[in-house]
């Protein structure tokens, strides 16, 4: 569905979609710290998901600001959001 939005709606459908995700998932925060201590197949199963989401957002921003594709940025961006909207719910 997001997929199909303009750019600036894409972006915050995702956030707002991820965020819902977020809040209520309080008990699976303790997974992404202790990934490392998963079995190798679990382990690869969820740093698969964490980057198809972190791939999903840095394609978001880029259609969001062409200017910055091919400059590798994207990817960053969007680990900052994610760093944003971890912040959100440690206050």
């Amino acid at each position: 569905m997001a997929a199909c939005l303009a750019p600036k709606a894409r972006l915050a459908d995702l956030i707002v979609r991820f965020m819902a995700a977020y809040a209520s998932a309080e008990h699976h925060h303790a997974c992404s710290r202790d990934v490392k201590f998963l079995a190798a197949r679990e382990r690869s199963a969820v740093l698969a998901s964490e980057r198809r989401v972190v791939a999903a957002f840095a394609e978001a921003i880029g259609a969001l600001r062409p200017d910055l594709r091919g400059t590798r940025l994207t990817k960053p961006l969007a680990m900052l959001l994610f760093g944003m909207i971890n912040w959100t719910f440690t206050c």
